[in-house]
């Protein structure tokens, strides 16, 4: 093979990669620019109200709808995130069945935005594929709580618990903090105070299962971990914080 034909080939790829990444990168930049405006106007929570008889046929909770409608707009992490942050205000906690069933709702049906243009540019019409990882998501979610309540499987409820590692006094940019909190704002570093920004799920995106505990038991137990001296020194003040279940007492 001569050195020009391998140039050739490189320059063909190089080529195309260049195209490649033109092509996705008209489609994300937007899309995630107004998912971050949604995101900021705290509009998910009025449109998940559209789906509280949805998830009733699916055997779920209306809250659960937020949880849903997060990981469709925005992904999967943010599904997931937003299920911890609902959990202790649920009435009572889902049961293996209920978390099983939302969670094949979100693998089937998420991240539209980006997903469903891409899946346009490769030739598929959006509005079919929208509907149909939507509609499937349902149907599937309905049979499997259907088939879970009928045989009465998997109905114990979940417990999660799941440990932070939070930074405080981070001193960045913050879009009209001198305006709504000058006591966190400093004039001779022009950057605004941060605090409570997440930086590690000790027990992972998933949390750990508490087990079959009942209301007001105590759950206990002890985490260790090791701080890197390097990360120490940019992570500033640690806090690790335990989020418990609607039914177990802090």
């Amino acid at each position: 093979m001569r050195i020009t034909d391998i140039k050739d080939f490189f320059y063909f790829c190089f080529q195309r990669t260049l195209k490649t990444c033109w092509i996705l990168f008209r489609l994300m930049i937007p899309i995630s620019i107004i998912i971050r405006i949604i995101q900021e106007f705290n509009v998910l929570p009025s449109i998940s109200k559209i789906l509280d008889p949805i998830m009733y046929i699916c055997g779920l909770p209306s809250e659960t709808s937020l949880v849903w409608i997060t990981a469709m707009i925005v992904n999967l992490y943010g599904g997931i995130l937003s299920l911890f942050a609902i959990y202790p205000s649920l009435s009572s906690p889902l049961s293996h069945a209920q978390l099983t069933v939302l969670l094949t709702m979100l693998l089937i049906a998420h991240t539209f935005p980006i997903e469903l243009k891409i899946a346009q540019k490769a030739g598929v019409r959006l509005l079919f594929m929208f509907l149909f990882r939507f509609t499937c998501a349902i149907v599937f979610g309905a049979i499997l709580s259907l088939i879970y309540n009928t045989f009465h499987l998997l109905q114990e409820p979940v417990h999660l618990s799941q440990v932070f590692i939070l930074q405080d006094n981070i001193w960045g940019p913050q879009s009209n903090g001198k305006t709504f909190y000058p006591e966190k704002w400093n004039d001779s570093l022009g950057k605004y105070q941060h605090n409570h920004m997440l930086r590690e799920l000790i027990l992972g995106v998933d949390g750990e299962n508490m087990g079959g505990i009942s209301q007001g038991t105590t759950y206990q137990k002890t985490f260790t971990y090791n701080f890197i001296r390097s990360k120490c020194s940019s992570y500033g003040k640690a806090l690790l914080i335990k989020k418990h279940s609607p039914t177990t007492s802090p």
